[in-house]
């Protein structure tokens, strides 16, 4: 039975086996079924090649990323030493002149609210060497209170 332009379905088998059995019959089929091989190995060897490309590129991204976040790491212990310094300084200025304010002030409201902010971090005492009648005072002032 022919098709709408003229040439069978059995006819295309045929001249296809013809031109096979010109070629070479057996060894034309071989040859096929060995460049559909090949053609599927280098397919294969072509994904791998690009699967390996596509590692080594995030392999760098991750090292990059890892370096960047060391150095961050290693620039934040750095601030941290010099904030840390910094405040310790602070810390024995101010133990240094808080006797000296203590003696001249002892009421002062500035130190009672420097007291209340710095009472978890840094406790200040109240200078013990005040002198005698003012010491009574407080006490007169507690016992009336309490």
């Amino acid at each position: 039975m022919s098709e709408p332009g003229g040439v069978s379905t059995g006819g295309v088998i045929g001249i296809v086996a013809g031109f096979l059995a010109l070629i070479g019959g057996p060894t034309a089929i071989g040859k096929v079924g060995s460049w559909l091989a090949n053609r599927a190995d280098r397919r294969r060897q072509s994904r791998a090649d690009g699967n390996r490309e596509w590692e080594a590129k995030l392999k760098a991204r991750e090292e990059a990323v890892e370096q960047q976040i060391a150095e961050s790491l290693r620039e934040c212990k750095d601030h941290c030493a010099a904030v840390t310094a910094r405040a310790d300084k602070l810390f024995y200025v101010v133990m240094l002149i808080l006797p000296e304010v203590q003696r001249h002030a002892p009421t002062s409201a500035q130190l009672r609210q420097a007291k209340a902010l710095l009472a978890d971090i840094l406790p200040i005492p109240f200078d013990p060497e005040l002198p005698a009648d003012m010491r009574a005072q407080l006490a007169a002032i507690d016992t009336k209170t309490l």
